[in-house]
């Protein structure tokens, strides 16, 4: 967050780039999220920096207690393939890991201790996403869609020790709903902060 502000600051002071007549839209996604609500004015910097600090504690904490509970690693494997492969890999992976479509109310991954949960985390690109959860679980999940699913992604296994976007880190979601309740929240006029998605004619 602090380098996105960053560069924001740098644009504004040494290029005379000014955001509030200028930018119509913030937004981020994760940890960017932070970042489009300080540069769209809605959270201090300051402010900003001790929630991000604070979820970070606590989700390390989070996935500690996990790996106590279970004696295994956690955290995230970003999964690339061919962009016309993406869509039937998906549709692979939620098959072996339980996971119906979304609006389907039959999910067999219901029954499922959340720390046993392999979460699609990101589908960041049209042939990129993200798988969240034990290490463990996810390399036997590759070895499926390999020998079984007909699909061969390449895995890279990201620098982080928490399975972010996974239900692990419900005590985080609890702590940082409660954290922004009792924050100063601005509401400037140049972005309208609306929670709907921007349609073309906006």
């Amino acid at each position: 967050m602090a380098t996105s502000i960053l560069i924001l600051r740098i644009l504004e002071e040494e290029f005379g780039f000014d955001s509030k007549s200028r930018v119509d839209v913030t937004l981020g996604h994760s940890l960017g999220e932070f970042s489009a609500l300080v540069a769209g004015g809605y959270l201090g910097f300051s402010n900003a920096l001790q929630i991000v600090r604070r979820r970070a504690e606590i989700m390390a904490q989070c996935t500690r207690h996990a790996s106590e509970q279970s004696g295994e690693s956690y955290g995230m494997v970003a999964l690339i393939c061919e962009p016309d492969h993406l869509d039937e890999l998906l549709m692979t992976i939620r098959e072996f890991i339980g996971l119906v479509p979304p609006g389907v109310m039959d999910d067999s991954s219901n029954g499922i201790p959340p720390i046993e949960h392999v979460m699609i985390a990101n589908i960041n690109s049209s042939n990129q996403i993200v798988l969240s959860g034990s290490i463990e679980r996810i390399k036997a999940l590759l070895v499926q869609l390999r020998q079984f699913g007909g699909h061969d992604p390449r895995a890279v296994r990201l620098n982080s020790e928490s399975p972010f976007h996974s239900p692990i880190m419900a005590p985080a979601a609890d702590y940082m709903k409660c954290t922004l309740d009792n924050t100063n929240i601005n509401f400037p006029t140049q972005i309208p902060l609306s929670g709907f998605w921007i349609k073309r004619k906006e």
